[in-house]
């Protein structure tokens, strides 16, 4: 799969929500981030962590 501007700019579209760490918006941003990673081939793993909140 060939990586464009236009692509990275998609994917950046995808991302414009609120992301604050430990909150829902993170996971999804993770999500969305590690489809991107599978569309070109790789397998992407999310680890967890702690966080102070």
């Amino acid at each position: 799969m060939r990586i464009s501007g236009n692509r990275m700019y998609d994917t950046l579209k995808k991302l414009n929500f609120v992301r604050l760490s430990t909150f829902e918006g993170e996971m999804r941003a993770a999500n969305i981030i590690a489809d991107e990673v599978k569309a070109v081939g790789v397998e992407p793993v999310i680890e967890a962590f702690k966080a102070p909140h």
